[in-house]
C-alpha cells in the first residue's frame, strides 16, 4: 500500500497520466454481508500519512463512486484506500475468533446509505 504523501506523489506520479490507484478488497456479491468504507487522497487533499486517514472523513459505496466518476473524468491521479466490515444480521460466525474483536456494520436494512448497484 503506498502511503499519501504529497513529496513523494510530486516525484513519483506528477508528470505522468491521471489514474486511479487502488488499495481494497474485492467486492462481495452480496451487499447483505458487509459494508464498505472508502478514503479518497488527490493532490489537493490537506493531509497526508496517517494524518490523511485519522482526519479525512469515510465515504460511503455511492460517495466513494460518485467522487470516482469526477475523478476518472476530470483524468486526475486519485488514491482510493478501502476496508470493509462485516454487516450486523449478516450470516457470518461470530463464534470464531476471525469476528472477536471486528466493528460491525450496520444490517443492511437499518443503513440509511444510499445504494450504488445494491451496496450501500
Amino acid at each position: 500500500m503506498w502511503m499519501p504523501c504529497h513529496d513523494e506523489f510530486n516525484l513519483m506520479w506528477a508528470d505522468k497520466p491521471g489514474t486511479g490507484h487502488y488499495f481494497a478488497p474485492p467486492i462481495h456479491p452480496d451487499p447483505h454481508m458487509y459494508k464498505y468504507v472508502w478514503w479518497v487522497w488527490t493532490r489537493a487533499s490537506p493531509w497526508d500519512g496517517t494524518s490523511f486517514f485519522t482526519n479525512t472523513p469515510a465515504l460511503s459505496m455511492g460517495e466513494f463512486r460518485q467522487i470516482e466518476r469526477q475523478l476518472i473524468d476530470a483524468r486526475e491521479h486519485f488514491f482510493v484506500y478501502g476496508i470493509q466490515r462485516p454487516r450486523r444480521g449478516s450470516a457470518l460466525e461470530r463464534s470464531t475468533p476471525q469476528w472477536a474483536h471486528p466493528i460491525f456494520a450496520p444490517a443492511y436494512d437499518e443503513d440509511e446509505d444510499i445504494a450504488w448497484q445494491g451496496h450501500k
